[in-house]
């Protein structure tokens, strides 16, 4: 009996052990996170609307992701080309005569987050008398500021050259440079504004030296169409000149690349 329990300890003892199953090495991934959200910001960034900003709800979203890299959510640039052909009728005190003119420019603007934001525009303008009168002008300004959430302040320089002859009127050859400031709310699709400046007459045959201005205006957006009516009116030694018009602006949609 001893001997037959002692054969089945030394049997027990010699059955190979079970081998614990052996246990997986954990597997690492590596996302290039970074990289691949940049890339799709940038695709999406390219398919926003010029005329619109980052909807607010994405930008809380990509604003609370931790692997957002720093600086991502900037303020970006972007530019639009237009041409404006416009109407007009005016003159001087009591000589009227209408006006056909062009202006052709860049507006740019910024993409951001907040209600804090910059625009502005640099146009070349030109315009000449229809049947009856006579005289041209050209001018070329650049007017760039703030926007604060609906409201938009535009400041800068001008330079022009004028003169007009209307029936039983002149307005003498000047050459001139001085500022404009522009104040624009935007109501909707409607933006109505007024503005201000002052010119300095540098050369020319016209007497006086300055000439302050008033201007009003209202513009209505809708894509790439934008109308407008505005109006002028400028004190000269020779009398008061006026001016009102009708303008369309057509720009072209460049929603794809910042200019």
């Amino acid at each position: 009996m001893i001997f037959l329990l002692s054969a089945l300890a030394l049997a027990q003892d010699d059955s190979p052990a079970e081998e614990a199953p052996a246990e997986e090495a954990p597997r690492t991934f590596l996302l290039n996170a970074e990289g691949e959200l940049e890339s799709a910001l940038n695709h999406f960034e390219a398919g926003v609307e010029d005329t619109e900003a980052m909807p607010v709800e994405i930008r809380e979203m990509l604003r609370g992701s931790s692997t957002l890299p720093a600086g991502l959510i900037a303020p970006r640039l972007r530019g639009r080309l237009f041409l404006r052909p416009t109407l007009s009728y005016g003159g001087l005190d009591r000589s009227t005569s209408s006006r056909l003119g062009i202006a052709g420019g860049h507006r740019w603007f910024q993409l951001t987050e907040g209600e804090f934001s910059l625009a502005g525009e640099t146009r070349l303008s030109a315009d000449i008398p229809l049947a009856g009168v006579g005289g041209s002008a050209v001018s070329l300004s650049t007017l760039a500021g703030p926007w604060i959430g609906p409201v938009g302040l535009r400041i800068g320089p001008i330079l022009r050259y004028e003169q007009a002859r209307y029936e039983d009127a002149t307005l003498d050859p000047a050459l001139l440079v001085g500022g404009r400031g522009i104040l624009s709310v935007e109501a909707g699709s409607f933006s109505p504004y007024i503005g201000a400046g002052l010119d300095t007459i540098i050369a020319g045959q016209r007497p006086g030296d300055l000439e302050p201005i008033a201007l009003l205006g209202l513009a209505r957006e809708r894509g790439w169409v934008r109308l407008s009516g505005q109006g002028s009116f400028q004190q000269t030694a020779q009398g008061l000149r006026w001016e009102v018009g009708l303008g369309i602006n057509l720009t072209p949609n460049l929603s794809t690349e910042d200019q």
